[in-house]
């Protein structure tokens, strides 16, 4: 479940909304638009997007575990790309649920450039047997002038992002 809370006191503070779904294993009973976040661990990217008043919470979608536990793995159902959320009402909204008609893997480490650009992997079940995890840069995310590009496309279970001073 994901809380928001007004600190403006912050010897006061009060819950504005706590969205989610009760089971940890399926969707049933999520609020509406969380049964696709899935199982994350991905942290909350509070940003600033052009040609949106107010700030937008980013997050990776996580893992549907009825789909990536199983063996053989399933497609997952649930789990997939990036969400957008509004920080005030707690409503959700995929922004990227798919690359080119296949779907992610387990995006995570959301990492935004000062240019706005967001930075994130595909690591899902990936490792050393199977080095197919990916690195992408989003364009404009959230925008209709969005734009996706594979920077890396055969990394065992990338894991972590960084940029340097430059962002080069």
């Amino acid at each position: 479940l994901l809380y928001a809370f007004d600190v403006t006191d912050p010897n006061d503070p009060r819950v504005m909304w706590k969205r989610g779904c009760p089971n940890p294993t399926g969707s049933a009973g999520c609020e509406p638009g969380y049964g696709e976040l899935g199982q994350t661990w991905s942290l909350p990217q509070a940003v600033k997007v052009r040609d949106i008043p107010g700030p937008v919470i980013f997050m990776g979608a996580g893992y549907d575990p009825a789909a990536n536990d199983a063996l053989p793995a399933t497609a997952a159902g649930m789990g997939r790309g990036i969400m957008a959320i509004d920080p005030a009402s707690g409503a959700i909204t995929p922004i990227l649920v798919h690359k080119w008609s296949e779907s992610f893997k387990g995006v995570n480490d959301l990492h935004f450039a000062t240019n706005g650009d967001l930075y994130f992997t595909d690591q899902g079940q990936t490792g050393l047997h199977d080095p197919t995890g990916r690195v992408y840069r989003l364009r404009d995310p959230g925008l209709p002038s969005q734009r996706l590009q594979l920077l890396i496309g055969t990394v065992p279970s990338p894991n972590g992002l960084v940029l340097n001073n430059a962002e080069n």
